[in-house]
């Protein structure tokens, strides 16, 4: 449970396993960041992007990271397909290359292994953080993919942008806000990696704080589609954030111990959706009732990529199935595609709305 400060301790999330495992514990702390309805890690964990590094999502060999691609993908149509200079921050990999044309195209990544990357013409590498990135020239397109709620210096990194942009680049960015999450409830929108946390309000605060004007955007299951342009406000009157800590700690807690009364009411509990989110609860429920009550639940997940492997906390192998069984009762832990999953589950057998 979180503690009045913000505080709990809780698995380091790395996805999904093949093999059971043990996870690391370490405590993880929510607190208010210096712009309104942005929040932060009080101690952030220093990742160590080396080349071993496995991301906390993957970046292919899933259908959720299939779907969000596609998302991202959709925000080049809104967008002319030709530019001069683009730069890519925290790519990964080369996926967006064959979208554009260009006359370069740079990718910065620190945990890119050079030695397996392609020679393209025009496209250069670059292994090593953003915030150590400098280039005399601006860019007129710049990609931040699932980039800002792991930076370490949200600051820095926002005014390293301005540096390498001019008025007429393009910002695409795709980040998660948490609203619904963090009024919900949802832990799943918690975890180590992830160093701020971007509420709506929030979001727009950062935009003109650092002078970015927003273009476009789009909130679909708990995740941002932004299209910014740099510009200079004459005056900036902010947002008020919808969240205090303490209210996000109350749905947390509160969330939790719902779940924990229909874990402890019903029978044939089955969850829906092998995530962190789920691995956290799992992990709180083992340590307040015992670890062998977890082995009585089982868990689904709709992503054909996840069968047979285990979230860390559970004993129990991920089961895929298109058509879910009748002797359960459900509880929806994928709570980001909630309606969603809604319409696939009788009505009697869903027992957490």
């Amino acid at each position: 449970m979180f503690k009045n400060d913000g505080s709990i301790d809780i698995p380091i999330w790395n996805g999904v396993v093949k093999k059971k495992t043990r996870t690391m514990i370490k405590k993880f702390r929510l607190v208010s960041g210096s712009t309104q309805g942005i929040y932060e890690q009080y101690s952030k964990i220093s990742i160590n992007y080396s080349n071993n590094y496995r991301h906390m999502t993957p970046l292919s060999g899933s259908r959720y990271i299939e779907k969000l691609h596609f998302k991202k993908k959709q925000l080049f149509e809104k967008i002319k397909s030709k530019y001069d200079d683009i730069l890519e921050v925290g790519s990964g990999n080369p996926s967006l290359i064959n979208l554009l044309n260009f006359k370069s195209f740079y990718l910065i990544d620190p945990c890119f292994d050079l030695k397996k990357l392609p020679k393209l013409k025009n496209v250069v590498f670059l292994k090593k953080k953003f915030e150590n990135f400098s280039s005399n020239k601006k860019f007129d397109l710049i990609i931040l993919f699932s980039v800002l709620e792991h930076v370490k210096n949200l600051d820095k990194f926002s005014k390293n942008l301005k540096q390498i942009s001019n008025e007429k680049s393009k910002f695409l960015i795709v980040l998660p806000i948490v609203d619904r999450q963090f009024y919900k409830g949802d832990i799943n929108s918690i975890l180590h990696e992830h160093t701020y946390y971007f509420t709506l309000n929030g979001f727009k605060n950062y935009c003109k704080k650092y002078d970015f004007k927003i273009l476009f955007h789009k909130i679909e299951n708990d995740c941002g589609y932004f299209i910014l342009k740099n510009c200079e406000f004459k005056s900036k009157q902010f947002l008020k954030s919808n969240f205090s800590i303490q209210s996000i700690i109350k749905n947390m807690n509160t969330n939790i111990l719902k779940n924990f009364y229909y874990m402890n009411k019903y029978e044939n509990i089955s969850f829906i959706g092998a995530n962190n989110g789920l691995n956290i609860l799992l992990y709180l429920y083992s340590n307040l009732f015992g670890k062998n009550k977890i082995k009585n639940f089982d868990i689904y997940d709709n992503d054909f990529y996840k069968k047979d492997s285990y979230i860390p906390a559970s004993p129990k192998k991920i089961k895929f199935s298109k058509k879910l069984p009748s002797n359960k009762n459900f509880i929806i832990t994928a709570g980001s595609f909630y309606e969603e999953i809604k319409k696939t589950i009788k009505k009697q057998q869903l027992i957490d709305e």
